[in-house]
């Protein structure tokens, strides 16, 4: 069988900035909670926080949860 090799990505700074501007509100708001979301699981996973940071989170999800 034949192997396909990926292609490598290339940054193209203009095609993001192109991008950017045609984004609805609505994508623009997606994709930052996407990022949050991203930041805040990697801070936890990577355990990067105090005690009493993780049981003020626990505390935030728990009233967020109950709403």
């Amino acid at each position: 069988m034949i192997e396909k090799k990926k292609r490598k990505a290339i940054y193209n700074p203009e095609a993001e900035k192109r991008w950017k501007a045609k984004m609805t509100p609505e994508q623009k708001e997606e994709r930052n909670r996407r990022n949050k979301f991203t930041i805040a699981k990697n801070f936890i996973a990577k355990g990067l926080y105090t005690p009493e940071e993780l049981a003020e989170l626990k505390a935030l999800i728990e009233a967020a949860t109950h709403d």
